[in-house]
């Protein structure tokens, strides 16, 4: 008994039809009509179920069914134009498309143009949807060159990517070529390969890593150096290492609360940990202040007091000394000024002095003279 497709939803049910060999081609075409018809009339359902719908979309290029594979490329292009909203991806829509559509032809074609995009805006489900199968098959290049470009892509995407959950449904496509890269015998592709796979890794767990992630970087290196060791123990023990990592990354990202006591003690492993970082913070407050008013006592301290003379040691170069040698010069000089106002004081009285006693001999000398005169004229 053949599968039917409902049009009622879209979802697995949907997908598997278009998988299933068995299906009449006329339901398969009845299904991706539907997918055209939901994406331009319920686009946000059709996102949900993009990871899922596209792979199948895709295999119908193959049907033996003219109809079904027009199809397909009908509704690729639609989902494409349709739900991608980044600017920059809408103007690759069409190279990625036919890159799809005929990937021993486009598929380079495609990756050199992306590599030559500028991306801005946040990569979202359907741009992986529709990226991740072109470069999937890139990486599966024999050339180096080709290869290395599609790493360089699939970094870049990564690190665009908001919603890690968004990436995990496509790991299975791009992991065993990253794989493959970092276990390359050529040490630039495995450089290259562990950069795009710590980019999937930090991408589909970015916000769970935190700063574990610089750890992972560095167990990756050492997977990577270890995989192409001559030991074949090393080799085992690095890509068990290397597995372990990606299924931490993609536990991180698909983590959900699967009842109401994981969500309370997820919750209050939370509050403990808001509580435990404002501890720390207020801490790191009374410290900053302590050693703070520890710093204005020392200088305090230091200060040098205006009339206590020397310091103990008299080494006339700290502060103390210093004000001490200012005080004893503004002493000396205050001392000159009295002094010197003092003198002229003391001269001025001797000049004075010494008029007065200039004039009372003249005086003396007038009397003596007038005298003389009267003397003088009683003799005539």
């Amino acid at each position: 008994r053949r599968p039917k497709a409902s049009i009622s939803s879209l979802g697995p049910k949907q997908s598997a039809a278009l998988h299933d060999s068995n299906t009449a081609w006329q339901a398969k075409v009845l299904v991706i009509d539907t997918i055209v018809k939901k994406t331009l009339g319920a686009p946000e359902q059709v996102k949900r179920q993009m990871h899922v719908l596209v792979p199948a979309v895709i295999e119908c290029l193959n049907d033996t069914k003219q109809d079904v594979q027009e199809a397909a490329k009908n509704a690729l292009s639609t989902m494409g134009n349709e739900l991608i909203q980044s600017p920059e991806m809408k103007a690759m829509v069409e190279p990625i498309v036919d890159a799809i559509i005929v990937p021993t032809e486009k598929t380079t074609e495609c990756v050199e143009q992306l590599m030559d995009v500028t991306f801005i805006n946040a990569i979202d489900s359907p741009c992986l949807s529709m990226m991740v199968p072109v470069l999937s098959r890139a990486l599966k290049e024999r050339r180096m060159e080709y290869k290395k470009k599609a790493s360089m892509v699939v970094g870049n995407m990564c690190g665009l990517v908001l919603n890690g959950k968004e990436l995990v449904p496509h790991v299975p496509s791009l992991l065993p070529e990253l794989v493959a890269c970092v276990k390359d015998s050529n040490p630039e592709m495995r450089q290259y390969g562990g950069t795009a796979l710590s980019a999937l890794l930090k991408g589909m767990a970015q916000g769970q890593l935190g700063s574990s992630f610089d750890v992972l970087l560095t167990d990756l290196e050492r997977f990577q150096k270890e995989m192409v060791s001559p030991d074949s123990e090393t080799r085992n023990a690095a890509e068990k290492g290397l597995q372990d990592l990606i299924e931490k990354a993609t536990n991180m990202a698909t983590k959900t609360h699967t009842s109401e006591e994981e969500l309370k003690a997820d919750l209050e492993n939370l509050k403990i940990e808001e509580e435990k970082k404002a501890a720390e913070a207020a801490a790191a407050e009374e410290e900053a202040k302590r050693k703070e008013e520890k710093a204005e006592e020392i200088e305090k301290a230091l200060e040098p007091v205006p009339g206590q003379g020397f310091c103990p040691n008299i080494c006339r170069e700290c502060p103390q000394c210093q004000l001490a040698i200012e005080e004893q010069a503004k002493k000396d000089e205050e001392a000159k000024k009295v002094a010197d106002k003092e003198a002229k004081k003391q001269a001025k009285l001797k000049e004075e002095e010494a008029k007065k006693k200039a004039f009372a001999k003249y005086q003396e000398e007038q009397k003596k003279l007038l005298a003389k005169q009267k003397g003088a004229k009683k003799k005539k």
